[in-house]
């Protein structure tokens, strides 16, 4: 049994500890250290409550707290960029890597 703890630090400068695959379970600390180890107590007092409610035969858990795979950006790219309509892709500047301040920001365009 995996579970996945994602932190994510608030505004203010607490962190938030959240195992993904129980989405009640969560908490603050201080640190992420401290954040972590609170929800993975947490998630184990809610799996031990589970055990002691089930009336069946005994079974053997592996438990593991894991951190969530990141995907690299490029692949998050391709993904929104395979769903894309090919006339939609066509009307991309082809000098928007070179120009990108005149396109978000409305600067003039720079000499070549």
């Amino acid at each position: 049994m995996n579970f996945t703890v994602e932190l994510v630090q608030e505004s203010d400068g607490r962190w938030l500890a959240e195992v993904a695959e129980m989405p009640d379970v969560l908490a603050y600390g201080q640190s992420q250290g401290q954040a972590t180890t609170r929800v993975q107590a947490l998630a184990l007092r809610k799996v031990a409550e589970q055990l002691e409610d089930t009336e069946s035969e005994l079974q053997l858990l592996t438990i593991a707290f894991v951190k969530p795979v990141k995907q690299p950006i490029w692949e998050i790219f391709d993904q929104i960029m395979a769903g894309m309509p090919e006339e939609e892709l066509s009307q991309l500047p082809a000098d928007a890597s070179i120009q990108h301040d005149h396109y978000l920001y409305g600067l003039p365009v720079r000499e070549a």
